[in-house]
């Protein structure tokens, strides 16, 4: 209270949160289409010469490209409750290191 000037509680979230289910949903659908795409070459890839390191190779892909899409955005959004400095927290490190993956 009396950090924000936002007084009315329903403009607030909107306000908060509609940014982020943009984004979020705008991530969703580039995470969908980059799976797409990295299961269409790894099966063609893959129909010459099938392997275990393929497979492991494809969930290590997703596996990053949802944590650089969707879960700092998660974190962003999960900032509203009670337990929000350690979402804080956790926002600001994965939003940072983005730039890594």
């Amino acid at each position: 209270d009396g950090y924000c000037f936002i007084s009315n509680v329903t403009v607030f979230f909107a306000a908060f949160l509609g940014p982020i289910l943009l984004i979020l949903a705008f991530n969703t659908v580039v995470f969908i289409v980059v799976i797409a795409v990295i299961i269409k070459h790894t099966v063609k890839r893959s129909i010459d010469h099938k392997k275990k390191t393929d497979t492991i190779q494809l969930m290590l892909n997703i596996t990053s490209v949802f944590v650089l899409f969707g879960l700092t955005w998660i974190f962003g959004a999960l900032t509203i409750m009670k337990a929000a400095p350690t979402f804080e927290i956790l926002f600001t490190i994965l939003n940072s290191f983005q730039g890594f993956l």
